[in-house]
């Protein structure tokens, strides 16, 4: 199985603009030349702030 192929065809499925079309929705971000992202939510709260991750990925 290539693992590399299917990250591939699950990337090229992302957006291409890390914000959210939702309001307050979840934002992608790359890392490492592109070879890598990470899918994160902001909970803004005044006491405190928080950054909860849905998904990592780095090849």
């Amino acid at each position: 199985m290539d693992y590399t192929q299917d990250a591939e065809k699950y990337r090229i499925g992302l957006p291409d603009d890390p914000r959210s079309t939702v309001p307050r929705g979840p934002h992608i971000a790359y890392f490492d030349s592109n070879r890598g992202w990470i899918r994160f939510t902001f909970l803004p709260r005044v006491a405190e702030p928080q950054i909860v991750v849905e998904e990592i990925f780095w090849q």
